[in-house]
């Protein structure tokens, strides 16, 4: 393949480098789908080091930022990392955990990953400093991103209804088990 045809897509790994959880599996799940595809490179970038080890994954590189992990994710993340993804000319970037860089937006085209509206619709079940973040940070992520996904009718609906996004920029991909198997009826 020319490298000219590669194209290189970044993605927010953070939710990768804590426990492991439902959003960092479904990172996981989606890059080891998504990382068998050859004409694309996938580079992860994160403040801290990850919990996940793609070394079996030979188009995918790690980028850890140690010498800025001393700041908060997101201060990192909407100032930090626009610089190492336009340093690296990123042609594409996904953020599977509903915050996107606000800066990064502005520079390439954006992915971003909404799960659900929980700040939204049960507020009060979440610490006041991630609420507030979130009423921030996912607003933007929905209106300046080139496309949403998430994984739900439902969330789309409120998307649509809360924030005013259209459908046509919303892409409802529904959950299922690595162990899933679809037989025919």
């Amino acid at each position: 393949m020319n490298k000219k045809d590669l194209k290189v897509v970044g993605v927010d790994a953070q939710t990768l480098a804590g426990p492991l959880s439902g959003i960092s599996r479904y990172t996981i799940n989606i890059i080891e789908i998504l990382a068998k595809r050859k004409n694309f490179k996938w580079v992860l970038y994160a403040n801290k080091p990850l919990n996940y080890d793609c070394a079996h994954l030979d188009n995918i590189e790690v980028k850890i930022d140690d010498k800025f992990s001393f700041l908060p994710y997101v201060i990192w993340l909407q100032l930090v990392l626009p610089i190492y993804i336009f340093r690296d000319r990123i042609n594409l970037f996904w953020a599977p955990s509903h915050r996107a860089s606000f800066l990064g937006m502005l520079i390439l085209p954006t992915i971003v990953t909404i799960h659900d509206m929980v700040y939204r619709r049960h507020g009060q079940t979440m610490p006041l400093l991630s609420r507030i973040l979130d009423s921030i940070l996912i607003p933007l992520a929905a209106k300046f991103s080139k496309k949403i996904v998430t994984v739900s009718k439902s969330n789309e609906l409120d998307l649509r209804s809360y924030l005013g996004i259209s459908s046509e920029k919303i892409v409802v991909t529904h959950l299922a088990s690595v162990n899933f198997i679809h037989k025919n009826r």
